[in-house]
């Protein structure tokens, strides 16, 4: 290579081509996997062959654009259903005003929060939902009086299955 020459890493290559994509269907790669994803176990790992990415000063990730032409049209719709999920839980669920809840509860920053993983994260809202749902409906060993204070807030916790999420979701499209 001469001086005048610049070095092109192959990623960039197959970005100009179209071989790599930035997103698809308008998800980016992170949704399910990279190095800043969390497998939640809904089947993203199914997809990890999907994408890939490179990691340096300033990381990189993309789709495979001959992976996903690959893919079937059920196996299409599932990854855009988990996309979707995925989608649905950062914008929604765990979100920076549930993770700084969640800090202050234990006295920790909000990236110690983030750094247990969205699974982590998730199941612990998860728990937190179900712990105010006993109490707001009075399950036999929180019935008393003073629990009637809790019915009528809002559960900062409330969360969907992935199932549910699809039913709901799918019910709307109809």
């Amino acid at each position: 290579m001469s001086r005048t020459e610049t070095y092109e890493r192959p990623w960039v290559k197959k970005f100009k081509t179209g071989e790599y994509l930035h997103k698809w269907k308008g998800y980016d790669t992170i949704l399910i996997g990279g190095p800043y994803s969390n497998d939640i176990g809904i089947g993203e790992e199914k997809f990890s062959h999907c994408m890939d990415f490179f990691c340096g000063i300033g990381d990189v990730d993309w789709w495979i654009k001959e992976e996903l032409d690959k893919l079937t049209k059920e196996e299409e719709e599932e990854l855009e259903w988990i996309c979707k999920y995925k989608t649905y839980l950062k914008e929604e669920i765990i979100t920076i005003e549930k993770v700084k809840l969640l800090s202050e509860f234990y006295g920790c920053e909000t990236f110690h929060i983030y750094r247990t993983g969205d699974k982590e994260v998730l199941n612990l809202i998860k728990t937190l939902n179900n712990f105010h749902n006993l109490i707001v409906n009075g399950s036999r060993s929180c019935r008393d009086p003073k629990t009637d204070i809790f019915k009528g807030k809002p559960n900062n916790f409330e969360v969907m299955t992935f199932e549910e999420y699809k039913e709901l979701n799918q019910s709307q499209l109809k």
